[in-house]
């Protein structure tokens, strides 16, 4: 059986690949990617910038690609004093260790408790009935039924284990 080829866009310069596998970038991206982050890399380990504008001004990149390049390598990132915008307002700097300012954390805290409040009103319980209890003819019924009741060690003593 033969495996098919996908194409898709590179998501950095939109030409078309074949198989990007796990990859979101073409080759070409990839490589001036990687060339990016060692310029960035050798300018705050080498020459000890620790100020996102100046990193940006020494690399020749803009400070939007710096940050992002920061945010992907947290082992660079944790050198630099850089404050990620809120993902959702782009005011207010966001919280560590999560890509929202506590306001908007707070306020999709609120509309996600919201919804599930509205999902449980909107959910109606089933009833459930009790099993009927029948009348039992025999003793040997009888035993079942409370075999079905009891735990088997209640039933058996000697089963039980020794403490």
């Amino acid at each position: 059986m033969q495996k098919r080829t996908r194409i898709e866009r590179c998501a950095r310069c939109g030409k078309y690949v074949g198989d990007l596998a796990d990859e979101k970038w073409c080759a070409n991206c990839a490589a001036e990617y990687q060339e990016q982050v060692e310029r960035v890399e050798n300018t705050i380990l080498n020459e000890g910038l620790t100020v996102l504008t100046r990193i940006a001004e020494r690399t020749g990149l803009t400070e939007d690609t710096v940050r992002h390049i920061l945010k992907d390598t947290k082992s660079l990132a944790q050198r630099v004093e850089v404050e990620f915008p809120c993902a959702r307002c782009r005011q207010k700097p966001a919280q560590p260790g999560s890509d929202y300012c506590l306001n908007c954390r707070m306020d999709l805290d609120q509309a996600l408790g919201e919804a599930a409040a509205q999902l449980a009103d909107d959910v109606t319980p089933e009833p459930v009935d009790p099993p009927a209890s029948k009348p039992v003819d025999n003793v040997e019924a009888a035993v079942e039924n409370k075999r079905k009741r009891t735990s088997i060690t209640r039933m058996y003593p000697r089963r039980q284990r020794f403490k």
